[in-house]
């Protein structure tokens, strides 16, 4: 009967370990930063705004899926989808902030059977006042009743609802880099309905070459055209579009801030695809790398001034790979 030595059994299972490990670093995929939270210090009734950005390894992901929530509740999941070698991407959701201490959590699980290494679960405890942003609209609207009252004096009883409501829904004619959360007042509605502001598409257009030194060469200045649509029951009013680009490459990684660009107004939603609801806007830019990919992140309204029947669809991304040989 032949005879193994325990140390010998041992040796030949660690040596086939790699092999039945090997799936799960095939998937790798890791935090690649800390919650974020905007406002910083937000306060009851605000709309909070919660961020954390995910890596894929040396390989590219697919098959995980992204979960977070507060106090232990779920209330944002989203699939990654394919996620290539060493790029990463925000997982955002947002929460109308209660007063108290509270802790936001964010965690991936993978959407197959696949055996894979999973970084820890983030989480980050948080505190907002109790001083509700109702009180704040109050006190805006009090002030601007105010200033309106020479004017009323001289008006009938019966016209002087009218009066009073023009100077808060008015806000075309503030230029955006002067905008603040008492420029943006809720449009009057009848009953209680609201906008829903959503950006429904990005299209990227330019043409360029390589200039021979392995640069670029411009033909047709680059450009993003967004189109945005309201598919509420209520006037928008005034907001903005913001516009993000980040590109990554061989020894380069930065981020671009694109510009900021306000919207007067979109009109309520009255036909089937909203078209009557619809807008376009556009941002340039001028691609300085070449082999590098860029990724265009687009958000309306980024600073929550506005009450919308669905704020979960105010974001959208796109990409583009530059490889002029």
């Amino acid at each position: 009967m032949l005879h193994i030595s325990k140390p010998l059994i041992t040796f030949f299972f660690l040596s086939l370990l790699p092999f039945y490990t090997l799936p799960a670093c095939a998937q790798a995929i890791q935090w690649a930063s800390d919650i974020s939270l905007r406002p910083l210090s937000p306060k009851a009734g605000e709309v909070t705004s919660f961020q954390v950005r995910v890596k894929a390894g040396k390989q590219a992901a697919n098959g995980f899926t992204v979960v977070g929530g507060i106090d232990g509740k779920q209330i944002f999941r989203k699939e990654l989808g394919l996620l290539k070698a060493e790029r990463s991407r925000n997982m955002r959701f947002k929460w109308r902030a209660t007063g108290g201490s509270h802790e936001v959590y964010f965690k991936i699980v993978p959407t197959t059977r696949s055996r894979v290494a999973l970084p820890r679960q983030l989480s980050k405890r948080f505190s907002v006042q109790t001083t509700s942003t109702r009180s704040q609209a109050a006190q805006v609207q009090t002030r601007t009743a105010t200033r309106s009252k020479p004017v009323q004096q001289s008006t009938r009883s019966v016209r002087q609802s009218m009066h009073r409501s023009k100077p808060v829904q008015a806000s075309t004619a503030i230029a955006p880099q002067t905008l603040s959360s008492a420029n943006f007042q809720q449009p009057v509605c009848e009953g209680t309905p609201l906008p829903d502001i959503e950006i429904t598409h990005i299209s990227i257009s330019g043409s360029s070459s390589n200039n021979g030194a392995g640069g670029l060469q411009i033909h047709i200045p680059y450009g993003l055209t967004i189109t945005v649509v309201n598919r509420g029951q209520c006037d928008s009013g005034r907001f903005t579009i913001t516009a993000t680009m980040r590109v990554q490459g061989q020894g380069v990684d930065e981020t671009t801030q694109l510009g900021t660009k306000g919207l007067n107004s979109l009109q309520p939603c009255r036909t089937k695809n909203c078209s009557d609801a619809a807008s376009s806007i556009g941002f340039s830019f001028t691609p300085r790398h070449n082999f590098a990919f860029y990724e265009f992140n687009i958000e309306a309204d980024a600073g929550n001034y506005i009450n919308e029947f669905n704020e979960e669809n105010n974001e959208l991304s796109d990409s583009l790979r530059i490889t002029e040989n």
